[in-house]
């Protein structure tokens, strides 16, 4: 059961350290354990997860919903 997050577009950086299994953008670009992603101010992504995952995000503006 694949669950998505919202589609939004960043006011300021937003980056997340990846903690437990994984994520996958839109373009099939998978975030595992370990990795560090760093999405600019005015950048847009949705992502979904298949299995769940574990993330700490460091957000330095709101998000606008899309």
């Amino acid at each position: 059961h694949q669950k998505f997050l919202k589609a939004c577009m960043h006011t300021g950086f937003e980056e997340f350290l990846m903690l437990e299994g994984e994520l996958t953008d839109p373009d099939n670009k998978v975030f595992k354990k370990g990795d560090f992603v760093t999405f600019e101010p005015g950048s847009t992504h949705s992502s979904f997860t298949k299995d769940g995952c574990l993330i700490l995000v460091f957000m330095r503006g709101i998000n606008k919903p899309l």
